[in-house]
């Protein structure tokens, strides 16, 4: 069911005379509460994508790779700079 559905069902069906004061302000409430959803934005957002630092061990300036992108760099970040994989752990672990 949509919220424009939702809404045409409050309407139809709990309204009534038999209706009371406080029950129709709680769905007046409800009606308004959905509108609002449907007017705000959403939220541009992509899966994120979790690695890890690999020790390559094969040469000392650039031993660390990222699981991800395989880029190779000095030190260790909780994102990879190239493919911004989030190196903190995964999400059971954040």
């Amino acid at each position: 069911m949509t919220r424009a559905e939702t809404i045409e069902y409050i309407k139809t069906n709990c309204y009534g005379e038999w209706c009371k004061d406080d029950w129709r302000n709680a769905m007046d409430m409800a009606i308004e509460a959905l509108k609002m959803i449907d007017e705000s934005k959403t939220a541009d957002v992509v899966e994120a994508v979790h690695a890890e630092w690999v020790d390559k061990g094969e040469d000392y300036v650039l031993r660390w790779s990222c699981s991800n992108c395989g880029r190779k760099d000095t030190h260790i970040y909780n994102f990879c700079p190239d493919c911004g994989a989030d190196m903190r752990g995964s999400t059971d672990e954040i």
